[in-house]
């Protein structure tokens, strides 16, 4: 099951675009792009703690900074019972 979704999040003082799709329960690939149009594509993984990370920490500063609303994001998705959201087939 391919889910993806798209919102427009605040980062850095500016509105960004930012594409979400899960990969599988836990694992979301994300990708959004700079003032310049560069894409900057990255990972978000559920830790066993049940919140929300990074994969990696060799990210533009800005996003590294948006990790906490990121993964409210995806936090909020999941919550709102949208197909897929639960891990679900539809």
């Amino acid at each position: 099951m391919n889910v993806a979704y798209t919102k427009l999040l605040k980062i850095g003082g500016r509105l960004c675009e930012v594409n979400f799709r899960k990969l599988s329960p836990g694992n979301y690939h994300v990708d959004t792009s700079d003032e310049r149009g560069n894409r900057h594509m990255f990972s978000m993984i559920k830790s066993e703690e049940g919140s929300w990370k990074l994969s990696s920490t060799t990210q533009a500063a800005w996003i590294n900074q948006a990790e906490e609303l990121i993964a409210t994001t995806i936090g909020e998705w999941e919550a709102s019972g949208e197909p897929g959201s639960d891990g679900q087939k539809y």
